[in-house]
């Protein structure tokens, strides 16, 4: 995208303005913005259709904008306090996300106290810190209290718009053309999972845009060893850190790659001791200096995680054996839709931790229907399109990765990052054994690969395998769309 690539930034930095003013005007229905969003898009397709159909970089444009409107659409009907996760309330109490950007908006400092004393404060301090900041921009505006906090969703959205990008430079990174590129591009942009975080005002959505341009610099800089590559690895692993602690996975990866440029590279003392310098001077401080102070402050252990009782009504300890959180897979798990808490008519906790991933990775931790019925069959559609995709992506990575045109740092890269976080995560799951220890947002990293993999597929797929994924991506696609668009309605 020779042409276009040096818009999409500013693109991006214009649709969050242009949301910004809905936002300020206050009680924007978002029926006119998706009516209007998909007429234009309709032309816009119906010209590259007449004119020319081969021109990728206009696809590209047409699946980032589609992606964007979706994620607007979604965080314009949105709640701060919808669908989040350890958010609580921005008007009541002082815990949670939610008390921590307003203690830092309140009194422009960080805690001065032992994190554990408040929910959620022991997180690092950079979103909030940048959400806090972003709610006095507001209020110089005149903006009222309340719709500044509303206006956090647009970091958010920011976030995650940014993440699209990110993921078209990876893939362009990886030299995929055509439709190698185009559906798994798609997938991601309409990905539920990335809309959901669109709305979500935790920490989540900005660890995660860090952690892809961890993934996507890792791969740069093995590709061509430059300080230019290694400031921005060093300043996305460090940043993230400061965003929250699952950041550091990426840093193994980029470690590894590392030590195979140094066994491989002569006179490495002269070429790459400098970069290696550089990445410490800037990633440490970055990324160990909230653990430290908070150790030296109030002795809180490296790595803290505050665990759920086990008198929770999710706790799965005493009622699941390792066989049935790894093997169960009953027919009731897949009669009801979405995680099962043991209500709504289930009569069991949602405890396989892989059907647990692919449920929670298109429909959160949330039974839709609460919101409209009418939202069922496009999450049944969208959730047997997935696990299509989720199957094509898993055979493309274990099948094509391996042998493939990637260099031996491109796979280090990924297949450390997917393994490691993977392994993390199911660590995780059985030391910390509840229904919500099991969602997809421990896991999302892996979904970078896995859109690798789904490119690996389309690119060696005979023609009916072929046929069938484009299926099931079109099918995944209009579902997810429509799940979106029902649950504003």
């Amino acid at each position: 995208m020779s042409q276009n690539k040096s818009l999409l930034w500013p693109g991006l930095v214009l649709g969050v303005l242009l949301c910004w003013l809905f936002f300020v005007l206050g009680n924007v229905s978002p029926v006119p913005v998706a009516v209007l969003g998909f007429s234009f898009l309709t032309m816009a397709l119906c010209l590259i259709l007449a004119k020319d159909a081969g021109q990728e970089e206009k696809w590209v444009l047409l699946i980032l904008a589609a992606g964007f409107l979706l994620k607007l659409i979604y965080v314009l009907y949105t709640g701060v306090g919808t669908r989040q996760h350890d958010v609580h309330s921005f008007t009541e109490g002082t815990n949670g996300h939610a008390g921590y950007i307003r203690y830092l908006y309140t009194y422009g400092r960080l805690p001065d106290f032992d994190p554990r004393q408040e929910f959620q404060f022991y997180h690092p301090p950079l979103h909030h810190i940048l959400a806090a900041l972003w709610v006095s921009l507001n209020r110089l505006v005149g903006l009222p209290l309340a719709q500044c906090w509303k206006n956090i969703q647009v970091l958010t959205l920011f976030y995650s718009s940014a993440c699209m990008i990110l993921m078209y430079r990876l893939l362009k990174e990886l030299s995929f053309r055509g439709l190698a590129l185009l559906v798994p591009l798609c997938v991601f942009c309409l990905h539920p999972y990335m809309v959901f975080l669109s709305g979500s005002v935790n920490n989540d959505t900005l660890a995660i845009l860090f952690m892809l341009l961890a993934v996507l610099y890792t791969i740069r800089w093995g590709r061509k060893p430059c300080f230019k590559h290694i400031v921005c690895l060093a300043l996305s692993i460090g940043l993230g850190m400061s965003t929250k602690l699952s950041a550091a996975y990426l840093a193994p990866a980029a470690a590894l790659v590392f030590l195979w440029k140094l066994l491989h590279t002569p006179r490495w003392t002269r070429v790459l001791l400098p970069q290696f310098a550089v990445f410490a001077l800037i990633c440490l401080p970055l990324g160990l200096w909230w653990y430290v102070r908070c150790y030296v402050l109030f002795q809180l252990p490296f790595g803290y995680v505050p665990s759920l009782s086990t008198e929770s009504t999710q706790y799965l300890g005493d009622s699941y054996s390792v066989w049935e959180r790894l093997f169960d897979l009953s027919s009731e798990q897949f009669r009801y839709l979405y995680i099962s808490y043991g209500e709504n008519g289930a009569t069991y906790l949602e405890h396989n931790i892989f059907l647990a991933l692919l449920k929670s990775s298109v429909f959160e931790e949330q039974t839709l229907t609460r919101y409209n019925a009418s939202v069922y069959p496009a999450s049944f559609l969208l959730f047997w399109s997935n696990l299509i995709l989720v199957a094509y992506s898993l055979y493309g990575m274990f099948r094509y990765m391996w042998r493939s045109r990637f260099t031996a740092t491109d796979r280090i890269a990924l297949w450390v990052t997917y393994g490691l976080v993977f392994l993390s995560f199911a660590l995780f799951c059985f030391s910390y054994p509840h229904v919500c220890t099991q969602s997809y947002r421990y896991m999302v990293p892996t979904l970078f690969v896995g859109i690798v993999g789904l490119g690996c597929a389309l690119e060696h797929a005979e023609i009916w395998p072929r046929r069938v994924l484009v299926g099931s991506f079109v099918l995944f696609g209009f579902s997810s769309a429509a799940q979106f668009m029902l649950l504003g309605i």
